[in-house]
C-alpha cells in the first residue's frame, strides 16, 4: 500500500513539473542556454518530419503537457495520460487497453513514453487497435539517457529493437531517425552529469574549470555545438557504424491493414 501511494505521489509531482509553462516551452521552442538544449532542439527538428496541418483525428498517448500539440494545428487532438494529469480525454491504466474505440485515430503520437511502459508489446498492440488501417504511429524514445522514473523507467531502445517491437504489433516501420548522436550526444551527457564529476586533482581541477565555464557560457557552448556538429543532430538510422551512440530514436510506422497481432 505504501509503495503504491509513493508511486502515485511521484507521478503527481512529475506531472506537475512537466506541465509548467517553462518546461513546455523548452520542448516546443528550445533555445540555447536551456540545460537540455542539445537534445531537445534536435528532437524538435526530428518531429518537424511528421508535423502537419492536415485535419487528422489524433491521440497523444502518454501526453504529459502535450508540448508538441502546436505542430498539428488542425488536428482533432485527444490526450491520454496517467491519473493526476487533469483535463485529459482518457486515463491510462497500466496493463489495460485505453478506453477508446477501435480504429478511432489517424495518427498516434508517443513521445518519451516507450521507455516507461512495463509491457511495450501490449502498448504497441493497443496503438495498433486504436489506429485506422493505414494510420501512423510516431514514437520518440530514448536510446541513451540517465534513469528517470515517471514513475517507472524500464528500458532503452535500439533501432533494431524498436522496429522489432512495432513489427510484432502489426506495424510497418517507414522511417527511423537517430537523434543527438556521436560527439553531440557525449556533450549532452557530460552537461547532464558534469556536476557529479570528482573534484580531486589533477583531472578534478580541469572538470571544475570546464563545469564553471559551461555554467557561465552555456548559451555560447550550445551555439558552438550547433556549428561544430550539425551532422549529428538528426540522422536516418542506416549506417550505424557512424552513429552508434545516440540519445533518442524517432520511429514512424504505419498500421498494416491486415495481420492483427
Amino acid at each position: 500500500m505504501h509503495s503504491q501511494q509513493s508511486s502515485k505521489e511521484k507521478t503527481r509531482t512529475i506531472i506537475k513539473e512537466v506541465l509548467k509553462p517553462a518546461a513546455l516551452e523548452d520542448r516546443l521552442n528550445p533555445q540555447p542556454g536551456c540545460k537540455l538544449y542539445l537534445h531537445l532542439s534536435d528532437l524538435r527538428l526530428a518531429l518537424d518530419h511528421v508535423a502537419t496541418d492536415k485535419p487528422l483525428r489524433m491521440l497523444d498517448y502518454g501526453c504529459g503537457g502535450s508540448p508538441y500539440k502546436p505542430l498539428f494545428p488542425n488536428a482533432e487532438y485527444r490526450r491520454a495520460d496517467l491519473p493526476g494529469n487533469n483535463g485529459v480525454d482518457y486515463l491510462i491504466s497500466p496493463g489495460a487497453p485505453l478506453s477508446a474505440p477501435d480504429a478511432e485515430f489517424d495518427l498516434i503520437l508517443s513521445t518519451q513514453v516507450a521507455e516507461h511502459v512495463e509491457e511495450p508489446t501490449d502498448y504497441f498492440a493497443d496503438c495498433w487497435r486504436l489506429l485506422r488501417p493505414g494510420g501512423s504511429l510516431v514514437v520518440a524514445t530514448h536510446g541513451s539517457f540517465p534513469d528517470h522514473g515517471a514513475p517507472w523507467d524500464f528500458q532503452r531502445w535500439t533501432p533494431f529493437g524498436l522496429k522489432r517491437a512495432m513489427t510484432k504489433a502489426g506495424f510497418e516501420t517507414t522511417q527511423m531517425l537517430q537523434v543527438t548522436t556521436g560527439p553531440r550526444a557525449v556533450l549532452q551527457m557530460w552537461e547532464i552529469c558534469m556536476e557529479r564529476l570528482p573534484g580531486r586533482p589533477p583531472f578534478g581541477t580541469l572538470f571544475r574549470i570546464l563545469t564553471y565555464w559551461v555554467r557561465r557560457q552555456r548559451r555560447q557552448f550550445h551555439e558552438w555545438a550547433d556549428r561544430a556538429f550539425p551532422a549529428h543532430r538528426v540522422v536516418v538510422a542506416e549506417d550505424l557504424s557512424e552513429h552508434r551512440f545516440y540519445v533518442e530514436l524517432v520511429a514512424v510506422a504505419t498500421r498494416c491493414a491486415s495481420g492483427k497481432p
